[in-house]
């Protein structure tokens, strides 16, 4: 009895925790959508050294920023590294950044970056066309070509909290580690701008 009534209260969690959740989108306020980081690590390297964009175009419009075209990833890693994925979102409050609670860590985002549960493949993962020929070189070989598909970003997310209003970013970072877990010494870092919007 005392099992069942358990896994009873678990469900009912999980149900109420879900519909407590507030939803929001996030809206993008530069076409090129990608910016270097205002606060670089030491010995960061900016988004352009990650992917090749010459045949990537990005076009603000009435439903947001189109995106058109490849990317080809140029990141000088080996393929048996492991790559850390971070993500943290800041809010602009009186001339400054300032830190929120709402950052991720993937420990190895290549085992992830296909994960249909994931904020990145919702947005951008699921749009690329070759995704079973290039699954497993992720972002770690040189000269791989992600072929996407054109569409419009939606960046939807859930939050259990409510956030402020105003302007926000999201810091991306990628550190490659290798087979020893030594961390290699080009990282990478780049933010979108933009603003949350509760739907």
């Amino acid at each position: 009895m005392g099992r069942k009534l358990s896994y009873q209260i678990m469900i009912l969690l999980l149900i109420v925790n879900s519909s407590l959740q507030v939803k929001y989108e996030f809206v993008l306020d530069n076409e090129q959508v990608l910016t270097e980081c205002q606060d670089k690590p030491p010995g960061a390297l900016d988004y352009d050294s990650l992917f090749d964009f010459s045949e990537l175009t990005f076009t603000m419009g009435g439903d947001g920023v189109t995106l058109t075209g490849n990317a080809t990833t140029v990141w000088d890693i080996k393929p048996t590294d492991r790559i850390q994925g971070t993500a943290n979102i800041l809010y602009f409050d009186r001339g400054t950044w300032q830190s929120t609670i709402l950052n991720m860590i993937a420990q190895n985002f290549c085992a992830t970056m296909y994960d249909e549960r994931q904020f990145w493949y919702k947005i951008w993962a699921r749009h690329i066309i070759n995704a079973d020929e290039v699954k497993d070189n992720c972002l770690k070989v040189p000269g791989t070509k992600l072929i996407m598909e054109p569409f419009v970003i939606k960046a939807e997310f859930g939050f259990d909290a409510p956030l402020r209003q105003g302007r926000h970013k999201i810091v991306f970072g990628f550190r490659a580690f290798d087979e020893h877990n030594v961390e290699r010494k080009d990282n990478i870092c780049f933010e979108i701008t933009g603003e949350f919007y509760k739907i």
